[in-house]
């Protein structure tokens, strides 16, 4: 594209890190994102997703979290996806208290829980050590406090 003049915009540099994070390369998206800044192009929120969906696919949760804080001091609002695939990271790996923090994070900055935040921390109700706290943050949420 760029040898034939084309400058990627956004739009293309997002769906090209979505489909490098999907397949796991992470040198290569990071030299995307290192490339795509480097032309002036400025990450929006859904390359941020992209971003975050891939450290999720990995694991990689503290690096996801970090992301989380940086999208913010960027000047962007994470959206509810953003949190919905950091939460449910947090609770395939055992760390339902980190999910409740995140999820009550996410009401306090005004964003309503969709119906896939709310079937995660359902399923983790049934699997976690303290399931009252659970489905106290589920009764939080679902009555908008």
């Amino acid at each position: 594209m760029v040898n034939h003049g084309i400058s990627p915009d956004v739009v293309t540099f997002s769906a090209s890190i979505d489909s490098l994070c999907k397949q796991q390369l992470n040198y290569e998206v990071e030299k995307l994102v290192g490339f795509m800044v480097e032309r002036g192009v400025k990450p929006n929120v859904i390359t941020y997703n992209a971003l975050m969906h891939g450290y999720v696919l990995e694991d990689r949760l503290d690096e996801a979290a970090d992301l989380l804080e940086r999208i913010a001091l960027k000047g962007h609002m994470p959206d509810v996806r953003c949190y919905s695939m950091l939460i449910n990271g947090y609770c395939k790996n055992g760390r339902t208290s980190e999910a409740l923090h995140l999820a009550e994070k996410m009401m306090k900055q005004g964003l309503k829980p969709d119906d896939i935040i709310f079937r995660i921390l359902f399923k983790e109700s049934s699997n976690c050590e303290n399931p009252d706290e659970v489905k106290k943050i589920i009764s939080e949420m679902r009555d908008g406090k």
